[in-house]
């Protein structure tokens, strides 16, 4: 979802932002406009892959992240 708030302007860390479906990164405009899939998922609709999630979440629960 697309936010015009002062936060969408900050400079903002991708560094682990991973396609959860393959595990490859994120190109830069897909992790800004929070997207879960990599352009090659996205094209091929694959679904996400469980293992994915559960650590990608894991890692945004992390102490010192935010």
């Amino acid at each position: 979802m697309a936010s015009w708030d002062e936060a969408a302007d900050a400079d903002v860390k991708l560094v682990g932002l991973r396609c959860l479906a393959c595990g490859r990164r994120l190109h830069e405009a897909l992790a800004l406009v929070g997207s879960l899939r990599c352009l090659d998922c996205r094209e091929s609709n694959a679904a996400l892959q469980k293992t994915l999630s559960v650590s990608a979440a894991a890692s945004e629960q992390a102490p010192g992240l935010r």
